[in-house]
């Protein structure tokens, strides 16, 4: 693992705690247990511990370990945090900053996240990068554009408290622009905790203009628990088109997918889902919605109609056995103008406890048809 890894005041903590040796011929005090489970009992931070252990950009945490985040964990190459998956370990953000700033490829895996004390983003995709750029023309003007290969990937995660983004981008070097291959949420919980309403998106790259080629949420709830909320779900810019990636990667297509997901109260305040005109009602571009619930997100049709980018019945467009609901439990009927497929559910998924977070359903069309996080059923 290079040094380069982590920079700032993380590197300078972890070569701090390099001067005190933990083998117990150095430190006869020290607890007979391995050097990093004794760091973390310690109280070490998650970056320090990156520094540290990772080994070939992997850092795997002890089953039900728990672990501080205190401010900004920085990277510029690949990084992957994984732990148990039956019993997987807890990070707590303790700082107002504390998230992951990226410059490269990112995959959590198995660990849970408390974001209450924070008010950064949990992911942003951050200034500093190892990737070498290519230049494209796009209106008369060339840009540095940087595809970040690899997924960024949260599987099997627990992510509770989150006041801000969920993935943020900035201007890489402050000019540069951000192509994501891949970014996948997986058989995940997400808990969201906005304190003010605002036009921001949830998956927001608007800093540079840039776009995923392929948005995947799938087996995953995302509920928000407050009365404030943000306008959009997925938000991409419009400076680029897929001709552009096109000719700077060789994308062929771009895709936006939600299969068997819970989403509730997301948008609620008179949002409008998804904004991404720079790739809506192309021929090169696929939207799949199958086996999601929709509870209280967005107003009137917006849902259907805003995935699809504000576009109607869009032929790259996949819709099959969705629920589409009224903060009172009343179907959505006007979606069907945009969900054309014949197969939404009118019925109420009845929810066990929605304010505490418990979204098992019972005695509908929804358990019959296995739709929504698969968790619930």
């Amino acid at each position: 693992m290079k040094k380069s890894f982590i920079f700032g005041a993380a590197l300078m903590c972890a070569c701090a705690f390099g001067l005190q040796s933990c083998d117990q011929v150095d430190n006869p005090g020290a607890p007979t247990t391995d050097e990093m489970t004794y760091d973390i009992q310690a109280g070490t931070d998650l970056s320090v511990l990156v520094s540290k252990y990772a080994v070939d950009g992997v850092l795997t945490l002890p089953a039900e370990a728990e672990v501080t985040l205190s401010g900004a964990l920085e990277t510029t190459e690949p990084l992957t945090i994984t732990s148990d998956e039956k019993s997987p370990a807890k990070v707590t953000f303790t700082g107002e900053n504390a998230g992951f700033v990226i410059g490269n490829s990112l995959t959590l895996k198995n660990v849970n996240f408390d974001c209450a004390a924070s008010t950064a983003a949990f992911i942003t995709l951050g200034k500093n990068t190892n990737i070498v750029p290519t230049t494209v023309n796009a209106w008369g003007t060339d840009y540095d554009v940087y595809q970040i290969e690899d997924p960024i990937a949260v599987i099997n995660c627990n992510i509770d408290n989150v006041k801000s983004y969920f993935l943020k981008d900035v201007k890489v070097n402050d000019s540069g622009v951000w192509f994501p291959t891949t970014i996948l949420v997986d058989n995940s919980l997400v808990h969201l905790t906005p304190q003010e309403s605002n036009n921001n998106a949830y998956f927001n790259l608007t800093s540079g203009g840039g776009f995923a080629q392929d948005l995947t949420i799938k087996n995953s709830t995302f509920y928000n628990t407050t009365e404030a909320d943000f306008k959009y779900f997925v938000r991409w810019a419009t400076s680029f088109t897929l001709e552009h990636a096109t000719t700077a990667f060789g994308w062929e297509k771009n895709t936006l997918t939600h299969q068997n997901s819970t989403f509730y109260n997301v948008c609620q305040n008179g949002g409008q889902w998804g904004n991404y005109n720079g790739t809506a009602g192309k021929k090169t571009s696929y939207w799949v919605m199958e086996n999601c619930i929709f509870w209280n997100c967005s107003t009137s049709s917006n849902v259907p109609h805003r995935f699809l980018g504000g576009k109607n019945k869009q032929e790259t467009a996949t819709f099959a056995n969705n629920t589409y609901m009224t903060k009172d439990g009343v179907s959505q009927k006007d979606c069907e103008k945009y969900d054309v497929s014949g197969t939404n559910i009118d019925e109420d998924p009845k929810f066990a406890d929605p304010a505490n977070g418990d979204f098992h359903i019972s005695g509908s069309k929804q358990v019959e048809l296995g739709t929504g996080d698969p968790r619930w059923l």
